[in-house]
């Protein structure tokens, strides 16, 4: 499935965005998230310079903010109360519960799910 596949599909159908949301959650490797927390690591920035050539394709920039912009509450959901993430990592990968529940943990996710949908507001509402 290409990415414009993938794009027009997630426009169709919510359950398909939720799904993406949670297989990407799921893929988190539970090594470098620890490093991440441990070095207070920034994902946002990993994350856009991974996608970015998808991201600002002139093609495919206007398809991906629809789609952000008609799921936004997902974002709101995931990214403005940080537990709801918390929860999806640690259903997914038990292995994490101990130091995403630690302070420091916390600090990281609470420091990544603010600066993630700052990034992502502007992204999708703002450029």
């Amino acid at each position: 499935m290409s990415i414009l596949d993938v794009i027009k599909k997630a426009l169709e159908n919510r359950s398909f965005v939720i799904f993406l949301i949670k297989e990407g959650i799921k893929r988190v490797d539970e090594k470098k998230l620890i490093e991440s927390i441990e070095k207070n690591v920034y994902i946002d920035n990993i994350l856009f310079n991974h996608f970015s050539p998808y991201m600002y394709s002139h093609t495919l920039k206007p398809l991906i903010k629809t789609v952000i912009q008609l799921n936004w509450d997902l974002v709101e959901y995931f990214l403005l109360n940080p537990e709801n993430l918390r929860n999806v990592l640690v259903e997914t990968h038990p292995n994490l519960k101990e130091i995403l529940y630690s302070k420091k943990g916390i600090e990281w996710l609470n420091n990544n799910c603010k600066r993630g949908y700052d990034k992502l507001y502007k992204y999708a509402w703002l450029t």
